[in-house]
């Protein structure tokens, strides 16, 4: 679900007029836009899918992709995984 918010000017309203308990005093500004707002309205595209290769050979083209730090560590002791795909044969 996508994250909604009160505008700013109902923000200043309800500052003003101090209808909402412990809401700090100040001037909220038009043009901010919070972390979690700008997060919430984005829209993830996708890819179009093919149905062929397009790369002549192997290890021509790699898809690599750093995941962690993990919060449980492997048997090595590593909190990170490093994934490795391979276009032509789409070997991981």
């Amino acid at each position: 679900m996508r994250l909604g918010h009160v505008s700013p000017a109902l923000l200043n309203k309800l500052v003003s007029k101090d209808l909402v308990v412990s809401l700090p005093s100040i001037k909220f500004n038009d043009d901010k836009v919070c972390e979690a707002y700008a997060r919430g309205k984005q829209v993830r595209k996708y890819f179009k899918l093919k149905n062929y290769a397009s790369t002549l050979r192997p290890l021509e083209l790699l898809h690599v992709d750093l995941c962690g730090p993990m919060r449980i560590t492997s048997r090595g002791g590593k909190r990170y995984v490093l994934v490795i795909v391979d276009d032509y044969y789409h070997f991981t």
